[in-house]
Formats: structure tokens, C-alpha cells, sequence
């Protein structure tokens, strides 16, 4: 009777454990794993003057009062991320002589930010999309020359260079202060 007995409670302690491990295992769950990818976006942009490519680097010839065709474009390209343009043009003429050169800059379309000896930087009035196509903006077209200039200044501008580069920030969670501030460190103006 005891072996019966030990064996009745061998058995049911087996059946309590297989009703307590399957209590356990209804009581368990999983989940799939989610997987998330970060990327960076990108700008990608570049500067020409319209027209024909070796008007990039042209001489151009002093002649007090004359209007010279210039005309830079900074372009952002396709796919890039919506973003703030800026163009700093550094006007040496204007450093030896002051007004020797006068840019036609659209002040609408360009909004000067910081100015700093004969750099001038300037930010587009608008944000730029170019996530489906190339955006370009002309900086300015025409470059006129001091009409009261002498020939010992325009001797003293020989040299002297007009420049123009082009710079963009991500506009999406970004305010005009914060890019114009990331422009001005970029380009050393204060």
C-alpha cells in the first residue's frame, strides 16, 4: 500500500508539474523585431558664371563708368535637402577704392547677413526645394565701374578681384538665426 501510495503521489505531483509548465508557457509572449535605418540627408551645390564657362575666371578691364556683364550663379542640385542659400561676395575694388565697384545684388532676393571688410554675405530671401530638380539663383548680373575714377586708381585696383562662393544649410528644424549664425562661422565673419 505505501508503494501505491508513493506512486499515487509520484503521479500526481508529474501532473501537477506538466499543469504548472503548461500555465507557464501560455503565459509567455515575444515580438518581432523592428529594425529602424537612419541616414543623413545631403546638399549638394556648386557655383558658375552664366554664360560661357571661361567668363569664370575673366580679366576684366577697368574703364571707369562702364557696366561689365558678370553674372554667378550658385545652384543647388536635385535631390538635395530643402535648404538655406547663401553667397559671400568679396569686393576688393570696393577695399582699395571705395564704391569703385558697384554689383547689381536684387537686396529683394538677397538679404545681406554680415559684412566684414570687403566680404559681404547674403542669404536667398526664401528657403531652396531642389528635391526634384536643379535650383539655381543669380547672385547678381552686372558690375559697374566708378564713373569718377582717375587712372592712378583704377591702376591702384589692378589685381583686385571680385569673388563670389556659395554656401547652404538644412532649412527642416533649423531657423534663419541658427543657419545664419553656421554661415557666418563657415566663412569667419563675425
Amino acid at each position: 500500500m505505501k508503494k501505491k501510495t508513493v506512486a499515487l503521489l509520484l503521479v500526481l505531483v508529474l501532473v501537477l508539474g506538466v499543469v504548472v509548465g503548461g500555465t507557464i508557457a501560455y503565459l509567455t509572449a515575444n515580438t518581432k523585431t523592428v529594425t529602424n535605418t537612419f541616414t543623413s540627408g545631403k546638399i549638394t551645390m556648386e557655383i558658375a558664371e552664366e554664360g560661357a564657362d571661361e567668363n569664370l575666371n575673366k580679366e576684366y578691364k577697368i574703364v571707369p563708368g562702364v557696366e561689365d556683364d558678370k553674372e554667378p550663379v550658385v545652384t543647388v542640385k536635385s535631390g538635395s535637402e530643402v535648404c538655406y542659400v547663401y553667397a559671400l561676395v568679396d569686393n576688393q575694388l570696393n577695399g582699395v577704392v571705395a564704391g569703385a565697384a558697384t554689383l547689381d545684388i536684387n537686396t529683394t532676393n538677397w538679404v545681406q547677413v554680415a559684412t566684414s571688410g570687403t566680404k559681404t554675405l547674403y542669404r536667398y530671401s526664401e528657403t531652396v526645394n531642389a528635391s526634384s530638380a536643379d535650383v539655381s539663383k543669380s547672385v547678381f548680373t552686372t558690375v559697374t565701374y566708378l564713373s569718377t575714377l582717375t587712372s592712378e586708381q583704377v591702376a591702384s585696383l589692378e589685381g583686385k578681384t571680385i569673388t563670389v562662393q556659395g554656401y547652404a544649410h538644412q532649412s527642416e528644424g533649423v531657423d534663419t538665426d541658427t543657419a545664419d549664425a553656421a554661415a557666418k562661422a563657415f566663412f569667419g565673419i563675425n
